[in-house]
């Protein structure tokens, strides 16, 4: 499937709010993240063409994307929706151009360091939680990160450029470029890049 994404523009403090929810759950304390100056920033919502205007801002709810089939599970039946993970990577990738060396740091909320040593990924443990670090950002490889990683109810990662460097979450912060969240139940994501 060839889905198409497209960048919308976002501001105000509800915007601003839901992000810091969104670090504050994956244990990055407001006054750390207050580094980052989120008002200096540019936000933007990564969706399909043709969402109505009025729905762009409601982070917290899915219906963004076209439903599936109902699928049966053991509970019950669901409407599959598969997040449009090409695309966003394929955006993501545009917008990495011009860094030198970004290295992508994926928050992991539920994996144990022993699970992520058996899968052979690349991680570091910053103020007591775990980040997947993806470097050699291409494509094909920033959709596998999100594939692994996204779920409906948490997303969040880093993108900085030119080191692997990073040693704290204060760190982490300072060098930040880029922040995604997850957003509409993990249909897709919000984007934060940095001021000039």
């Amino acid at each position: 499937m060839n889905q198409q994404i497209e960048l919308h523009h976002l501001s105000g403090t509800s915007t601003v709010s839901y992000f810091m929810h969104v670090l504050d759950d994956a244990g990055v304390p407001s006054k750390d993240a207050s580094v980052l100056t989120l008002g200096k920033g540019h936000f933007f919502g990564l969706l399909p063409p043709g969402v109505p205007t009025q729905r762009i801002r409601q982070f917290n709810h899915a219906g963004i994307l076209p439903a599936g089939p109902l699928v049966e599970v053991p509970d019950g039946m669901v409407q599959e929706v598969t997040p449009p993970f090409e695309a966003i990577a394929r955006l993501l990738a545009k917008r990495l151009d011009g860094y030198e060396r970004p290295v992508l740091w994926v928050h992991e909320p539920m994996m144990q360091e022993d699970e992520i040593q058996r899968e052979h990924l690349a991680y570091k443990r910053l103020g007591g939680q775990l980040y997947l670090a993806y470097d050699d950002l291409r494509e094909k490889k920033i959709a596998k990160a999100l594939r692994f990683s996204m779920l409906s109810w948490h997303f969040l990662a880093f993108v900085t450029d030119q080191t692997r460097q990073v040693e704290s979450v204060d760190s982490l912060l300072a060098l930040t470029k880029m922040i995604l969240v997850g957003a509409y139940d993990g249909e897709s994501v919000l984007l934060w890049e940095r001021g000039a």
